[in-house]
């Protein structure tokens, strides 16, 4: 079944297309990657997709329903989340705190409920502690529940943020970027968990220059190039691919 769908999703800026008539379909169940070299258009693409830039023409359809015009929250509450390149952490608050914080966003308990401490709101109020200890757990965060997110070594700031895109319950993530900066050892354990999120029945989307994760991780991926889409193919027809050799795979980026 397609979750998600791109239809000539094109976005300009000034004379310059950064997205151009992009299609690509997203299968619930699967992670799908899409690379390119820097400039080709990947994190644009994200950001029109959450609903952070508008398109310039093209339609972004999730579940079937025309979302391109939705402000970014309203999508989030339909079951699109993402993740951003730079790490979008409360850096004064705690792990617990920010993860918490996430959660709480997902249930949005009644105005007067919290005001008077309703028993139906002190048990949901047990439901997002619980849910945040869990998603600890889940992320490898649970010893680092009291650490600022600011003091967090990097790979665990990013952990952090894809466990906070997860807390609101989605049913399409988009991880921008997931294993960026990270050690050999951090990169095998993201990957490890961006599977376990894939099994809990969690679709992904991920943008990616770490050409071990996007071949070991993604069921199909997409190539960009200046915009374009060259290529789509599953990992072995990608990494076989002439186009993609020449515009990405044989870079010394890539290497």
């Amino acid at each position: 079944m397609i979750l998600l769908e791109l239809k000539g999703l094109t976005k300009y800026f000034g004379g310059l297309a950064a997205v151009d008539s992009l299609d690509l379909a997203v299968n619930a169940g699967q992670i799908v990657g899409l690379i390119g070299p820097n400039g080709a258009g990947k994190t644009t693409a994200f950001s029109l997709i959450a609903g952070f830039l508008p398109p310039t023409r093209g339609s972004v359809l999730f579940k079937g329903e025309d979302i391109t015009n939705l402000k970014p929250n309203k999508i989030a509450g339909k079951g699109l989340t993402r993740t951003f390149q730079l790490t979008t952490l409360f850096g004064e608050m705690t792990v617990a705190e920010n993860l918490y914080i996430a959660v709480h966003l997902q249930a949005r308990p009644s105005f007067f409920g919290s005001i008077f401490s309703a028993p139906s709101t002190r048990s949901k109020e047990q439901e997002l502690h619980d849910r945040t200890g869990a998603l600890m757990d889940s992320m490898g965060l649970s010893e680092l529940r009291d650490e600022l997110a600011k003091n967090l070594p990097h790979g665990h700031q990013r952990l952090l943020g894809i466990a906070m895109a997860i807390a609101t319950d989605p049913e399409v993530v988009l991880l921008d970027e997931p294993v960026s900066g990270m050690n050999q050892e951090e990169t095998t354990t993201t990957m490890r968990l961006i599977n376990e999120i894939r099994e809990t029945g969690v679709t992904v989307l991920l943008v990616e220059h770490n050409m071990r994760t996007v071949m070991e991780l993604c069921d199909r991926i997409a190539v960009l190039n200046y915009g374009n889409k060259i290529a789509e193919g599953t990992p072995k027809e990608i990494s076989e691919d002439e186009d993609v050799i020449k515009a990405y795979l044989g870079s010394e980026e890539a290497a």
